[in-house]
């Protein structure tokens, strides 16, 4: 399955510009028909295919598209074994938020994955670095070959998201802040989490093996009380309306994106 999967993916390389989109296609249905275990399994080893021939930023851009793609099926995997706890949840991917206070000044931000619960909106941030990596200072990965901040970048996300969302949210005087910045991280190599307490909570670390835990602390049960903060009927149509322009907004993000960082 796994040359298969690279196969049809070189394919599509050579006749659209629209390929990562193909990535999360071929994994879905290969979820639909194997299940969870064997299809993170072909993701994973998607990672150690070598693909000489390809053009400039493939590898990598498939290599991100498998991690997000990773994250989504996980997700679903969740709301699939536990229904009545996930009844109103709602997944979006690769959403572009504009400013809403200044909604005609070009600026652009794309959110990896978008997980919206009654109890906590989970903004996620995918990473697939190659290589062993390490997390410091809020959350700024580092690996022989680069350095990034991913908490910057996603403050900057949450910032942005928390403008347009606020109107649905309820229980406003609780103490829980209702979002949560999370990175999530699927690549080769070792990942080491040596930030504080505080920064570990501030934007934690998941990786697909504890994902299932992760998205478990928010839910409540009989002896978990946990506050709902979100109207999630305008929630969810917010997010249907704002998912149905991220494909309007893809080139002009683009743009922007290069315009910030020309050498890119």
């Amino acid at each position: 399955m796994t040359a298969r999967c690279w196969q049809a993916l070189a394919k599509v390389e050579v006749i659209t510009i629209n390929y990562k989109d193909s990535t999360n296609e071929v994994l879905l249905d290969y979820y639909k028909e194997n299940g969870f275990q064997k299809t993170v399994a072909v993701a994973k080893s998607m990672y150690n295919v070598n693909l000489k021939n390809a053009k400039k930023n493939f590898k990598t851009d498939m290599n991100g598209e498998v991690c997000e793609t990773v994250l989504e099926i996980g997700i679903l995997e969740f709301m699939k074994r536990y229904p009545k706890a996930c009844e109103h949840w709602v997944l979006k991917k690769g959403l572009i938020i504009k400013d809403i206070e200044d909604p005609n000044n070009g600026f652009m931000t794309e959110i990896d994955l978008v997980l919206a619960t009654p109890q906590m909106i989970y903004l996620f941030e995918c990473k697939s670095y190659t290589g062993n990596k390490v997390l410091t200072n809020e959350c700024t990965i580092t690996t022989p070959a680069r350095s990034f901040d991913v908490y910057k970048q996603n403050y900057l996300h949450a910032k942005t998201f928390l403008a347009q969302f606020t109107p649905y949210r309820c229980n406003k005087s609780s103490q829980v802040f209702p979002i949560q910045l999370a990175l999530f991280s699927l690549a080769k190599g070792e990942i080491v989490d040596a930030r504080t307490d505080v920064n570990k909570a501030l934007m934690p670390l998941v990786e697909i093996e504890d994902l299932f835990d992760f998205l478990a602390k928010n839910i409540p049960t009989s002896r978990k009380k946990i506050p709902t903060l979100w109207k999630m009927v305008y929630v969810k149509e917010a997010l249907d309306i704002i998912s149905n322009r991220s494909d309007e907004y893809r080139s002009k993000h683009l743009k922007y994106v290069k315009k910030l960082h020309p050498k890119k």
